[in-house]
């Protein structure tokens, strides 16, 4: 007979057992881009860009090693609606006081009021930085930048954002190859480009009656937001960027931006009496600017020029792709570069052509020989924001070409020479000497005939 077991007493256990469901850990996921990360909102992971990052209108990475919260000029001059356009809010900015007497800056982003420390870099870019623009009045100069931003707040972002880049330009970290963490100055960057976008959306339907203040501050903010983009390189150190880097959607972001602002100038017509920025429009008409549909200036160039690309008495624009770029280059060869030729190397971009453009971007050898050429000259203008950019992406060039062409185009590798030595001179004297590791210096310097 089967026992029963030990302490039931002869009774039925009903009790039943309970069940501890265990819950399970929590994972968080580490696919998520830097930028998310770093800003604490959780990511949906798409590629090549977040939705989190386009519309807070920062440069997507997925790479530990890239800069985070870079400004992305993406689509920054798209004229689709502003209603079109989703605008999540942007990270919030911690403010350890408000200044009741501080001029708030109004937009659909939200408010933010200027901090004492803003409205110094706000003094220092209408006082100073401004000059570095071009020739004329200082008076005149200051008088319109606060104008038109006290007409239009998204200006005090970009003056703000802009007089950020120079710091960090002036301050730069021994060893660090980031002009700098760029939170601060991304934030007013990511204000200033959603808010001018939203603000030419909504004038461009009725293109013909946009007041002439409205018109002088789409060109202003056009021109900063352009200026900023070259100025604000990715990396001091040439390995971490075009073309020398993994292709990127960012690559040549500058160009395209300059692409962009010449929409603006057509809506601006600086021409007008009534714009404040007549004076600069006289001056531009009445300087001699060098045009790609000229004829190429005999004996400006080597001729090795003529060989490599191929130009010949019959060649045109049409025919040759370079040939334009050859003309431009051509006429600008030999200037004596001071603020008063700018506007002769700042149309580099309106005169290369689309054809130079689109094999740019392929990394075409021979476009990329004519960027380095352009690069060589603008870097001796005398302002900030064209130093870096001119020296680290021009001698990147030269060690790509080095290293890619060296066997198979020999002429090009001596043309190559002039321009790589004007661009090692200037960087012999920045302050980059102390950011490049030794090895990337011994490349640069390394002779290549």
């Amino acid at each position: 007979m089967a026992q029963r077991p030990a302490g039931t007493g002869g009774r039925e256990d009903t009790s039943k057992a309970v069940v501890v469901r265990q819950r399970k850990t929590h994972r968080k996921s580490r696919l998520g881009c830097a930028n998310c990360k770093l800003r604490g909102v959780k990511c949906d992971e798409s590629k090549p860009t977040c939705s989190r990052c386009t519309s807070a209108g920062l440069s997507c990475t997925y790479s530990a090693q890239a800069p985070t919260l870079q400004p992305s000029y993406e689509n920054v001059f798209s004229l689709e609606p502003a209603a079109t356009v989703e605008v999540l809010p942007p990270p919030k900015l911690m403010m350890q006081r408000i200044l009741p007497s501080a001029l708030p800056i109004a937009g659909s982003t939200g408010n933010y009021v200027l901090r004492q420390s803003d409205k110094a870099l706000v003094s220092r870019f209408v006082h100073n930085t401004i000059l570095t623009f071009g020739p004329g009045e200082a008076d005149a100069h200051k008088s319109r930048c606060m104008m038109l931003a006290n007409a239009h707040k998204y200006l005090y972002h970009i003056y703000i954002g802009f007089a950020q880049l120079q710091d960090a330009h002036f301050n730069v970290v021994p060893g660090s190859p980031r002009p700098s963490d760029g939170a601060t100055m991304a934030l007013h960057m990511y204000h200033s480009a959603t808010m001018f976008k939203q603000t030419l959306s909504e004038l461009m339907p009725r293109k013909k009656h946009i007041s002439s203040m409205e018109r002088d501050a789409l060109w202003m903010g056009a021109s900063m937001l352009a200026t900023s983009c070259f100025a604000n390189i990715d990396s001091l150190d040439p390995r971490e960027v075009w073309p020398l880097r993994a292709p990127d959607m960012m690559d040549l972001d500058w160009l395209r931006m300059n692409q962009g602002k010449d929409i603006v100038w057509e809506i601006a017509d600086l021409g007008r009496s009534d714009s404040v920025f007549n004076d600069f429009f006289v001056e531009m008409a009445t300087t001699p600017l060098p045009s790609a549909s000229s004829p190429i200036r005999p004996h400006a160039l080597s001729p090795l020029f003529y060989t490599l690309f191929d130009i010949s008495p019959s060649s045109t624009a049409e025919s040759n792709v370079y040939h334009g770029a050859v003309s431009y280059l051509s006429q600008i060869i030999d200037d004596e570069v001071s603020i008063y030729i700018g506007a002769r190397l700042f149309i580099f971009p309106m005169e290369v052509g689309v054809g130079v453009k689109k094999l740019l971007r392929a990394r075409d050898p021979r476009a990329m020989l004519l960027l380095v050429y352009w690069h060589s000259k603008l870097v001796e203008y005398p302002a900030w924001w064209v130093k870096f950019r001119c020296i680290v992406e021009g001698l990147a060039i030269a060690m790509h070409l080095r290293r890619e062409h060296a066997e198979d185009m020999p002429d090009l590798i001596r043309l190559l020479e002039p321009p790589r030595q004007a661009l090692l001179a200037q960087f012999r004297k920045s302050k980059l000497t102390q950011v490049w590791p030794q090895e990337v210096i011994d490349e640069a310097e390394a002779p290549y005939m």
